[in-house]
């Protein structure tokens, strides 16, 4: 017996034979792999919170695979057995180190890509689309500016670059948190030398040439 034979027969001795007389190894598989791939978009879709995203997804996995082998267990189980809840757990049992490693190993990729691509903070990228951050960031640069231009009071008048991207930055997180952050995940402002390093900084860095540009209009 191969390594690969030797790793299903294990796999396959972990669940109890209620499945295993009634599935395969290579349908378990199947079933598996397209679930997981199912679950991550339907859970990415969602928006749900990082700090409940790896628990939804393996309750979404498992539901899923249920969903798809629920006939097979209807037409040959005894119709007054009980036998939903304890398959369900029984496979989320079997399944949740699996997901864990898969899933670190699709974020790990995932955050690479996002690193490299754009400067917005991670904490907001995963839980805001682009366009909303975009919309978020114009809708507080419009305010500020306005305050700005209109204000009564001449220091806001003359404030300079540094503090306008500020107020900017500020105002859309702000916007962020109160549309899309549930209350306990409204961090940002808690600790102000990680706010500003983590989330005020890359957000000036990223919205630069915008802020600048819209800055020089009213000095011009």
């Amino acid at each position: 017996m191969n390594l690969q034979e030797t790793i299903r027969r294990v796999l396959r001795e972990e669940l109890s034979p209620r499945i295993r007389r009634r599935l395969s190894y290579n349908e378990m598989e199947n079933e598996f792999l397209e679930s997981f791939e199912f679950a991550y978009g339907l859970t990415k879709k969602r928006k749900v919170l990082s700090t409940h995203f790896l628990d939804e997804l393996i309750y979404t996995t498992v539901t899923v695979m249920m969903d798809s082998l629920h006939w097979r267990f209807v037409s040959t189980l005894p119709e007054d057995e009980f036998w939903y809840d304890d398959i369900h757990q029984e496979l989320e049992n079997h399944y949740r180190d699996r997901i864990i490693q898969m899933y670190n190993e699709r974020r790990g990729i995932n955050e690479s890509i996002l690193r490299e691509e754009t400067q917005i903070p991670l904490p907001i990228i995963r839980r805001v689309t682009n366009s909303d951050i975009e919309e978020s960031f114009l809708i507080s640069l419009d305010r500020i500016d306005d305050e700005r231009r209109y204000s009564k009071m001449s220091v806001m008048k003359n404030i300079s670059l540094q503090t306008f991207a500020k107020m900017v930055i500020d105002d859309m997180v702000t916007e962020l948190e109160f549309g899309y952050f549930s209350d306990e995940n409204r961090i940002y402002f808690d600790n102000d030398e990680t706010y500003h390093d983590e989330i005020r900084v890359p957000l000036m860095n990223y919205f630069a040439d915008k802020i600048k540009k819209r800055y020089s209009e009213f000095i011009d």
